[in-house]
């Protein structure tokens, strides 16, 4: 079972886009989200720098020539490339935007980069292109999608495609003549949402150091609940429940505590 770092770096050496699947709430967000992140991180951290950092690459059109010298060119490492972060939910009318709208609907890019900007970096096979929610789009956005990932793929290539959709609104053909690579975001096992619970907790105690106590014991109190209540298990292997319990577990703790005071308050002056 590959980590999805592993992922990226084998679509970065075999040049075939990733497709993601997984369930709401399972995680497709956060793990583009990740790696925009951590591309624009280990550009600005590595030894030497990310070719970006000092350099304006050379744009390569189409054409044989250009190909073969597009293949003589070592290959980038996926972190080392321009994230390019569309979420698809939120796109006007159900489709892809134009190229040229890129930047301005990318999360974290400036809407109105230099002239030619975006063009040098599809064109030298610089980007990392990742679209969240595929599955988001109408079935002509689909389509239009389809058509622009493969232009974009025998036009212009290099770049690293990851798409993200549910398993049961995901259709392989909408890819045909594309070859893949495919992964699935499991649930997660039990060590998994323990230490999610964990991270949550320590989160917030982090925040609230005056709390911070509590908090933790919060954390552990509810890993306890959870594994002796079936009921509670299957629903919290999903990582957006999880945190959602963790939430509630801790409101409704909180709640109880406050009426608790005032209870006892009342029954004080009694």
């Amino acid at each position: 079972m590959a980590s999805f770092e592993e992922l990226l770096a084998r679509s970065a050496e075999n040049g075939q886009p990733l497709v993601v699947l997984g369930e709401a709430g399972g995680g497709k967000t956060t793990i583009l989200r990740w790696a925009a992140c951590h591309a624009v991180t280990r550009q600005f951290e590595s030894d030497p720098p990310s070719p970006f950092s000092s350099l304006r690459r050379e744009r390569i059109e189409t054409g044989l020539a250009d190909a073969r010298k597009l293949e003589e060119q070592p290959k980038l490492a996926w972190w080392a490339r321009v994230p390019l972060l569309l979420r698809l939910r939120e796109v006007q009318d159900g489709q892809l935007p134009r190229e040229d709208a890129w930047p301005g609907k990318s999360a974290g890019l400036p809407r109105d980069p230099p002239p030619d900007w975006l063009d040098d970096i599809l064109g030298g096979g610089h980007g990392l292109i990742l679209l969240d929610g595929i599955d988001e789009l109408g079935s002509t956005g689909r389509d239009l999608a389809r058509d622009t990932l493969r232009s974009i793929l025998r036009d212009r290539r290099g770049n690293l495609v990851v798409v993200t959709s549910r398993p049961g609104a995901f259709e392989a053909d909408w890819f045909e003549g594309i070859q893949l690579q495919m992964a699935t975001i499991r649930a997660m096992s039990p060590a998994q949402r323990e230490t999610c619970i964990a991270n949550w907790h320590e989160a917030v105690a982090q925040a609230k150091p005056a709390e911070a106590v509590h908090t933790r014991a919060l954390g552990r109190d509810l890993s306890q609940k959870i594994r002796i209540s079936p009921y509670l298990q299957e629903p919290t292997t999903n990582p957006l429940i999880c945190a959602a319990t963790c939430a509630l577990h801790t409101a409704a703790t909180a709640i109880c505590r406050a009426v608790w005071s005032i209870c006892s308050t009342r029954f004080a002056r009694c």
